[in-house]
């Protein structure tokens, strides 16, 4: 009976647990065609400055924070987190897309007749942690007792943007705007791909959304 208990639960830990590599192919999976295209700015009177996204080849990069196990004689205990990075220019290609759209708004018709914005991304919330719990509790009447939790969360990740008003290339106004994401995602039963799949997700529609803000919020500022 134990020995079923223990290969048990070995199983479930290894099955259970997220690994690096494993993340980094499904977060790969879902952002790579989006990081694979090319968007430029297609208006005079904008400029967009990237100087501050550092450049990397790697379409993400996942590292291990902490990984733990409490083998105890009536519960085993484990607790594992995982860092993962997305390259920069997933968001620089978001932010392009969405900068120009909104460029050919009414909202800039008497604001830059003579003149440039230069608009900077400062930083992106191009981070966050997975972390999974889980306790295998022996019953010795009843055989045992498993609980098991993933969630997915940003950590601190500010998505700021600062602008240039430039007139005869000298800086005329400036200023900075700033946005934090914090929206944590826990699984309810979802396979590895649906869970990581649905935070990205409402990463990119918050990312979205929070840049048409953040435009608008300049524009309003001029």
């Amino acid at each position: 009976m134990f020995k079923f208990l223990y290969f048990t639960l070995i199983s479930l830990i290894l099955t259970g647990c997220m690994t690096t590599s494993r993340l980094d192919k499904l977060v790969k999976h879902k952002t790579s065609s989006r990081q694979m295209q090319v968007n430029v700015m297609d208006s005079t009177h904008f400029v967009l400055n990237t100087s501050r996204m550092a450049s990397t080849e790697k379409l993400c990069e996942s590292k291990h924070k902490s990984f733990y196990i409490i083998p105890a004689i009536v519960f085993w205990w484990w607790k594992n987190s995982i860092n993962c990075k997305i390259n920069n220019h997933y968001f620089i290609n978001q932010f392009t897309v969405v900068l120009n759209r909104k460029a050919n708004d009414e909202i800039w018709k008497d604001k830059l007749k003579d003149k440039k914005l230069e608009i900077c991304l400062d930083t992106v919330p191009n981070q966050f942690n997975y972390a999974s719990e889980g306790l295998f509790l022996f019953l010795f009447t009843e055989g045992y007792t498993y609980s098991h939790s993933e969630v997915l969360c940003p950590e601190n990740q500010v998505f700021r943007v600062s602008y240039r008003l430039l007139q005869n290339d000298i800086a005329i106004k400036v200023g900075s705007f700033w946005t934090k994401y914090t929206k944590p995602e826990h699984n309810t039963n979802r396979s590895d791909k649906q869970f990581v799949e649905k935070f990205l997700d409402i990463q990119s529609d918050f990312f979205s959304t929070e840049s048409e803000n953040l435009i608008v919020q300049i524009a309003k500022d001029l």
